[in-house]
């Protein structure tokens, strides 16, 4: 006798959490890009928002390439284009733990680590390699030879 009303409550919930996400997809809601992140095959991932980040995300939006980008500070000035772009963007710190995994690692194409943070930059390659053992890490150098930017491909 209890099971038909919790039956229709659920399915009452779960009708109600679409309809939001369907309205925040329309309205580019910050909530709607961790969905949409979730959903994407043979994407590019992108760590960090800055000069770096931008440029790489400028080149693959030439190029058509999907992409799901992870900056941890809202305030950076590109965010706004970016998500224009109708880009997915997580606003998370690249070094917790489940950051990789919302942007869907597993079936990223490749990963771009481009944070000033060189600390960030390696805890990412070394968390993602974790994940996905088919994954091969190149660091891109700086002239200064520091990492800046590492991709996986």
């Amino acid at each position: 006798m209890l099971i038909p009303p919790l039956g229709i409550t659920a399915v009452a919930e779960g009708l109600v959490r679409f309809a939001y996400l369907f309205f925040a997809r329309e309205r580019n809601d910050k909530e709607w890009f961790p969905v949409l992140a979730q959903t994407m095959n043979d994407h590019v991932i992108i760590c960090g928002a800055g000069r770096v980040g931008f440029r790489v995300f400028e080149q693959l939006q030439k190029l058509a390439v999907p992409m799901v980008v992870i900056e941890r500070d809202e305030t950076k000035p590109f965010l706004s284009e970016i998500r224009a772009a109708g880009v997915a963007v997580l606003v998370e710190d690249v070094r917790a733990a489940g950051a990789l995994t919302h942007a869907n690692l597993q079936k990223a194409r490749a990963i771009v680590c481009a944070t000033g943070d060189d600390l960030a930059n390696r805890s990412s390659i070394r968390r993602g390699s974790a994940a996905s053992a088919r994954a091969t890490w190149s660091p891109c150098r700086r002239p200064s030879r520091r990492t800046r930017a590492c991709v996986r491909s």
